[in-house]
């Protein structure tokens, strides 16, 4: 019973899939019209696996955001604890490189524009679950500013 207990204690440690905040989380960049850094940071109760898919996750999330729907990652920047190109976390937060990455991404329209590109909506669907992210519609829903917002299941459904 004592293992479980430290098991589930450990788990509630991890970082949620969130905002950038005390306990890590995703934050982003804009890089241009069609570019953009997107980052999350995790803890040391956070599985590499759970970091690099809430890193995808985010991306998908970007992308659908600035109206597009697929990304290609075009470059994983040097994972380092302070950064001279402005990607370290916001200021005023901690930071542990160890458990932190990165992925500078491209948007596009079309699958046509890159044949190699992820599926922005299909990502969504597919790590949601896996994120333990409730579902609103299609996937969680997210605004352009970078701060998370679940819409209601009911705009989601009159867009169609």
């Amino acid at each position: 019973m004592g293992i479980i207990s430290v098991a589930m204690l450990a788990a509630g440690c991890a970082t949620p899939y969130q905002r950038y905040g005390a306990r890590g989380g995703y934050y982003d960049f804009s890089m241009g019209r069609d570019l953009a850094l997107v980052s999350f940071q995790g803890n040391s109760y956070t599985s590499t696996e759970r970091i690099s898919a809430s890193l995808l996750y985010r991306c998908a999330e970007v992308t659908e955001a600035r109206g597009y729907g697929f990304f290609i990652i075009r470059a994983r920047p040097v994972q380092s604890a302070s950064s001279a190109s402005g990607t370290a976390p916001p200021a005023g937060t901690a930071d542990n490189a160890a458990y932190r990455k990165q992925a500078i991404i491209e948007m596009f329209k079309r699958k046509e524009d890159n044949g190699k590109a992820y599926d922005a909506r299909q990502t969504l669907e597919y790590l949601g679950p896996q994120l333990g992210l409730v579902s609103f519609g299609r996937h969680r829903g997210f605004n352009s500013t970078g701060w998370g917002c679940a819409r209601s299941s009911w705009a989601d459904s009159a867009s169609h």
